[in-house]
């Protein structure tokens, strides 16, 4: 009977895992066969989805924006100038010569024409020169200038005031007029210059200003030098230091006036002038009357 229980006992155990495994079985076939919550609703079950759930499903994708750039011609490239020279300086030159004319004036001429420049010449019409006087239409036709000097060039005469001044010039005008035909002189040189100090022994200290009044309100212009041969003096220099003298004067110089001289005891300033000349061609110098000068020297 103990036996026939412990058969039975072991019979209903194996009945019961068989049921169990039945039951397992059949509950797992139910999950497997429906759709999980995962997975998502079916067809029948789907609702609209209206903008706003769109948007919060699907959030936009923001594009970076390139910087706009308006059009435009494109800039043409900048070219720098290339560096230029300054223009250079006009320099000028007038050979001016007092006291003539003389028998050296000739010569002074002849060098002149031989180089081809211009010169003016500052005439005096005294008794000394009365028979060099007809080369003053040699001067005029080689295209030079004639300026007034004096008549007498007598300091203590011409110096006395401003008449007896201007009575000389109108007699040289006189003197010389059968020379210069219809060329009338414009320019002229106070002898010993316009700020020379021996008139004030004779006509005071103002007498030169009140004569360069004058001369403007006359129509005149003058003129003084800024280079000089210092020819006149009493030791008549050589031909070589009056070149000298005029080279040093006109050094560093753009507007160079030069004062010689061509009376009769100057004939070693026309031996210079040739030496003078080939100085202010080498240097660049143009060479010009004085009624051509835009300054007042």
């Amino acid at each position: 009977m103990f036996t026939s229980f412990k058969l039975e006992k072991k019979f209903i155990r194996k009945l019961s895992i068989l049921v169990f495994s039945v039951f397992f079985l059949s509950v797992s076939a139910v999950f497997i066969s429906s759709p999980s919550q995962d997975e998502g609703c079916s067809s029948q079950n789907l609702q609209p989805v209206t903008p706003v759930e769109q948007e919060q499903t699907n959030p936009p994708v923001l594009e970076e924006k390139l910087p706009s750039v308006s059009p435009s011609a494109t800039p043409a490239p900048t070219v720098s100038p290339e560096p230029t020279e300054p223009p250079a300086v006009k320099k000028t030159v007038c050979l001016t010569f007092d006291d003539g004319p003389s028998t050296v004036t000739p010569d002074v001429l002849e060098t002149l024409k031989a180089y081809n420049v211009p010169a003016t010449f500052f005439v005096v019409s005294s008794e000394d020169n009365l028979d060099n006087l007809h080369t003053v239409t040699d001067i005029l036709a080689q295209g030079h200038c004639v300026g007034l000097h004096s008549n007498t060039h007598d300091y203590k005469a011409i110096y006395q005031n401003t008449d007896a001044f201007w009575e000389d010039i109108e007699n040289s005008k006189i003197t010389l007029a059968p020379y210069l035909g219809d060329y009338e002189p414009k320019c002229l040189r106070f002898p010993g210059g316009s700020t020379n100090t021996v008139s004030h022994k004779y006509g005071g200290s103002g007498l030169m200003s009140e004569l360069k009044t004058q001369a403007t309100e006359k129509g005149y212009r003058y003129f003084d030098w800024n280079s000089s041969a210092e020819d006149a003096t009493s030791a008549k220099p050589s031909s070589e230091v009056i070149a000298s003298n005029i080279l040093k004067d006109a050094k560093d110089k753009d507007n160079v006036v030069v004062l010689m001289h061509d009376s009769k005891r100057n004939q070693n300033t026309a031996d210079a002038l040739p030496v003078v000349i080939e100085w202010f061609l080498e240097n660049g110098y143009t060479f010009e009357i004085v009624d051509n000068l835009d300054v007042q020297i």
